[in-house]
């Protein structure tokens, strides 16, 4: 719905023309073009919003899930092989290292509307490629 009422909006602000929408109390108003950067910077700045928690929840859930992989590889460390218990405990590391990374980046950034897009897509892939390398492990143990 609100990509819809952002579609007509950006239509109105193209064509140059004023644009109903529905505000705050249900009721139609009429948005004056010069409005639209306002209003396209409110619905990206909750959509920033709403991908921070969620990115966060993310990487707290892989925080649990390596938790379980280093409980998993001691109760394996304990039956023997030193050298592929040494390969995964390094696998681990370097999943708890990106994930730990994705942390930084989630909390460091600092909305801004001219690059909101470009950081959002490359850390989706990067979270992307985080959970591919969780089931390639997850996968072969």
């Amino acid at each position: 719905m609100k990509k819809l009422i952002m579609s007509l909006i950006i239509i109105g602000f193209i064509a140059g023309l004023s644009v109903l929408a529905f505000g705050r109390e249900g009721l139609l108003k009429i948005i004056e073009p010069r409005d639209v950067r306002v209003l396209a910077n409110n619905v990206d700045s909750l959509d920033y919003a709403q991908f921070k928690k969620d990115a966060q929840e993310k990487i707290q859930s892989n925080d649990k899930d390596i938790a379980d992989l280093k409980a998993k590889m001691k109760s394996k460390a304990k039956e023997g092989n030193a050298k592929a218990s040494s390969r995964y405990s390094k696998k681990i590391e370097d999943l708890e290292a990106k994930n730990d990374d994705l942390r930084q980046r989630i909390t460091d950034y600092k909305y801004n509307n001219s690059d909101w897009s470009s950081f959002k897509q490359k850390f989706d892939h990067d979270m992307y490629e985080l959970s591919k390398a969780f089931k390639g492990l997850t996968s072969k143990k």
